[in-house]
């Protein structure tokens, strides 16, 4: 579900379409807001969490940007 907020705490998250066609990830400092229209959006609190998921979808951050 689409989402616009604002963070009470740092935040990591991926956004995607169930097919995995579209996908955005990024983090979101305290106190900012998160906006995303993407249908699934998924929370971490945790960079870890965040970088092993991103990994079990295929995507490897450590060969694109440092966040």
């Amino acid at each position: 579900m689409p989402i616009n907020t604002e963070v009470t705490q740092d935040t990591w998250f991926i956004g995607h379409d169930p097919n995995f066609e579209t996908v955005h990830y990024s983090f979101v400092e305290i106190n900012t807001r998160l906006d995303s229209g993407q249908e699934i959006i998924e929370l971490f609190y945790n960079e870890q969490d965040w970088i092993n998921r991103l990994l079990e979808i295929g995507i490897n951050i450590s060969q694109e940007e440092s966040f």
